[in-house]
């Protein structure tokens, strides 16, 4: 059996006070716990009414939360290429839509001259026709010495380390099986010597003096364009005019259709050409 409860006057009233009390206790921790208020910290009172009348209200603050702002950064620009004001100033002095005499484009290409040393006066051709390659030897040189080399065992080495330090190869016929192993070196770069440019010789002694003043064309891989050179801004106006014709008679007049002349970091002159150029390009003037 279980243990006899016998109750005594009075039991009832305390039973109903705790009751109360119990309940005011479990009220108040249920409002603590709602607010987050401690519940050790909660008034007890017999009444639930009073306990919430004078309960403390504890203000939560949620923590502020920092958006972070975009940093504005300096949108950057692609540099435009810009000409300093010494090329602007000759530029001006060349009309893009003119096409001058061989006399005056010379003539202006000299005056536009924006260096302060003897600056290589540049050919620009743009042919009709690509794969057009060849030597040729200007009567008054190019004012720079061209390297020429005869092929043998320690060039052949060099070569195919990828050091290339010549602008004319001349062989012996019986070198040529030797240097068919560096042919896609030296074909891409017009290089490789060939009987018909005469760069194949049983004498290449002789060879060499003779490329020494040849100057070697050729269009570019992809586009029917020539870029070349015929001596310096330092020499003479017939001279120069000399080279430019041999040159034209060489690279073939009937397959250029147009022909520009500048110098080193100046502005290009459009050169007029001769209407029936069967034979020489440009009209030779009588006073070159």
């Amino acid at each position: 059996m279980g243990k006899i409860r016998i109750k005594t006057l009075g039991d009832e009233e305390k039973e109903k006070k705790q009751k109360k009390r119990d309940e005011a206790r479990r009220e108040g921790k249920k409002i603590a716990k709602q607010q987050d208020v401690p519940s050790d910290k909660v008034e007890k009172k017999d009444e639930p009414v009073a306990l919430a009348e004078k309960k403390e209200v504890v203000e939560v603050k949620s923590p502020s939360l920092e958006v972070e702002k975009p940093v504005k950064t300096a949108s950057i620009k692609k540099a435009s290429r810009s000409r300093s004001r010494r090329y602007q100033k000759v530029r001006s002095f060349v009309d893009k839509t003119k096409t001058y005499s061989l006399t005056d484009a010379i003539s202006l290409v000299k005056k536009t001259n924006i260096t302060h040393f003897d600056a290589t006066m540049e050919v620009h051709v743009n042919t009709l026709v690509k794969d057009i390659k060849g030597h040729v030897t200007l009567p008054h040189g190019i004012g720079k010495e061209i390297k020429v080399k005869i092929a043998d065992d320690k060039l052949l080495s060099q070569i195919e380390s990828g050091k290339i330090d010549f602008d004319v190869l001349v062989s012996h016929p019986s070198f040529m099986a030797k240097l068919a192993k560096v042919a896609k070196i030296l074909g891409p770069r017009g290089l490789m010597p060939n009987p018909k440019n005469g760069t194949i010789s049983e004498k290449p002694e002789e060879a060499v003096k003779k490329f020494s003043l040849a100057l070697h064309f050729k269009t570019e891989a992809d586009f029917p364009l020539i870029h070349t050179v015929i001596g310096k801004t330092s020499f003479p106006d017939n001279k120069l005019a000399e080279n430019l014709n041999v040159l034209i008679n060489a690279i073939g007049p009937e397959k250029i259709k147009t022909l520009y002349l500048k110098a080193t970091m100046s502005p290009s002159v459009k050169v007029e050409l001769a209407p029936n150029r069967s034979g020489l390009g440009i009209v030779k003037e009588n006073n070159l």
